[in-house]
């Protein structure tokens, strides 16, 4: 096992070709406060004594060669997670996870496994992340956090207001496409909006609020009128100012958060100042345009027949001007590297998968 960098195991197997009794390799522990002598029963995880919050899971084809090197099998790898469970699981705690699996052991071909098995336990918090095919617009937090934690810098939502103001994390105003429920948003209140559940290839997750807004930077798309307050009040609440950037395609919609955030609050440029923007790249007096404002251009590589962020000439006039160009939406390894050469300070995109593998993540 310490060949694999595994620091020991619970037991050793009848028949392994590792040595019997407590080595330097293999010892004993303490699991759950109680004492584990001898091969743990081959299929299943005993745990200690439980507790709220815990579970049981089976584990299947315990006999599976996982690292061919040695000849450590899946019931191998079970003792030393059990083995390091004390001390790893408090650090794990609270934390997303996504699962990486080796069919053929870690010598062959690995993926990461989108989809939540059928056998899964039910107690296993999951969280759904929108992919092509199967795209959910929807998300909880521990989505968000997750992206955090493989190594992206921003996320993004939407949110909409629901009649009685409270913001909901949603892309379309109506429910009926991503979840169990039907009708608008904005037509039915905040706790009977709690009971509906966003469902799709993932298990179903309930329509979450914005009320704990993740702690990672964030771009929030404003979807209405009505959701600008509500959505000011959840920043100001959690002291998000510093890491929260408002976007609209209507520029009443993010004038009027300006008006009542003030200078604290971070926006990203609004369509007319986009087109001056772009105005300007194409060589127009800024004299004759008017003023920018927001800290962020988000705009996609083109508009129609129109080129926006598809030429370096837009992204100089962005830099000259101290803005930030995050283009959208781009899930083509190939585009991605083209406006990344072209200096775009940032990529939204549907598959973090390829914009990882792209950027070295």
């Amino acid at each position: 096992m310490r060949g694999q960098g595994l620091p020991g195991v619970v037991a050793v197997r009848a028949g392994s070709g590792y040595p019997e009794g407590v080595t330097d390799d293999w010892q004993e522990v303490r699991v759950g406060g109680t004492e584990r002598p001898g091969t743990p029963r081959r299929g299943t995880a005993r745990p200690g004594p439980r507790h709220d919050g815990y579970g049981r899971a089976s584990l299947s084809n315990p006999d599976k060669v996982l690292y061919p090197a040695t000849g450590t099998i899946k019931a191998d790898v079970l003792g030393h997670y059990l083995a390091v469970a004390e001390v790893m699981v408090p650090h794990l705690d609270g934390r997303p996870a996504t699962l990486k699996r080796w069919p053929d052991g870690v010598e062959g071909p690995s993926f990461f496994e989108k989809n939540v098995a059928r056998h899964a336990p039910d107690w296993l918090r999951t969280a759904r992340v929108g992919t092509p095919g199967g795209r959910s617009e929807s998300a909880d937090f521990a989505a968000f956090s997750a992206a955090a934690d493989h190594g992206l810098r921003y996320v993004e939502m939407d949110v909409h207001a629901s009649a009685d103001g409270v913001p909901f994390v949603h892309h379309d105003p109506t429910l009926d496409r991503t979840t169990d429920g039907t009708g608008r948003i904005d037509a039915r209140p905040a706790a009977e909006l709690d009971t509906v559940r966003v469902t799709g290839t993932h298990r179903a997750e309930p329509l979450p609020r914005l009320a704990a807004v993740p702690g990672v930077r964030v771009t929030i798309e404003l979807k209405s009128a009505e959701v600008v307050a509500p959505t000011l009040a959840v920043l100001d609440a959690a002291d998000a100012w510093d890491r929260v950037c408002l976007g609209s395609f209507s520029a009443r919609w993010l004038g009027r958060a300006r008006g009542l955030a003030g200078p604290r609050l971070c926006t990203s440029m609004g369509q007319a100042e986009v087109v001056a923007l772009r105005a300007r790249a194409w060589g127009v007096p800024g004299r004759l345009l008017p003023a920018s404002a927001g800290v962020f251009a988000q705009v996609p590589p083109r508009f129609g027949p129109v080129p926006v962020a598809s030429d370096r000439r837009f992204v100089e006039a962005a830099h000259r001007a101290g803005r930030e160009v995050h283009v959208w939406t781009v899930d083509e390894p190939g585009q991605m590297r083209r406006l990344l050469a072209l200096g775009v300070d940032g990529l939204l995109s549907d598959r973090p998968d390829r914009l990882l593998d792209v950027v070295g993540g």
